[in-house]
């Protein structure tokens, strides 16, 4: 609420602090399954899987296929959501996805100069 915002910063913390415990009890007791999905398959499985998938990729290459996480999203968004980028949306894949490659190429050369030496 306006008077809120305008009041002093303790008011609108204790107000946003209220409102999101409400909210949280309102989505736990109405939506049980819900929270248990988040809770349980895109959190603990997930983190177990990564684990599992960390002991045989080497670091700088498990550290390329997390910074692609945002590229997945974007793409998943488009084929589920029908969501679109902007400009600045495409620039930002463009240049994560040039990251990636660069990073990818140079894995490659130090893995070729290891076996040549």
């Amino acid at each position: 609420p306006p008077e809120v915002a305008a009041g002093p910063l303790t008011g609108l913390v204790a107000y946003s602090g209220s409102e999101v415990v409400s909210r949280m009890l309102d989505i736990g007791t109405h939506h049980p399954m819900a929270v248990l999905f988040l809770g349980v398959v895109t959190s603990a499985f997930t983190s177990w899987l990564q684990t599992i998938g960390q002991q045989s990729v080497p670091a700088t290459t498990a550290s390329a296929i997390y910074a692609l996480d945002p590229l997945w999203g974007c793409l998943f968004a488009f084929l589920w959501l029908g969501e679109v980028l902007g400009p600045q949306g495409w620039l930002g894949c463009a240049v994560l996805l040039g990251v990636w490659l660069y990073q990818l190429a140079s894995v490659q050369e130090d893995r070729a100069d290891a076996e040549g030496l």
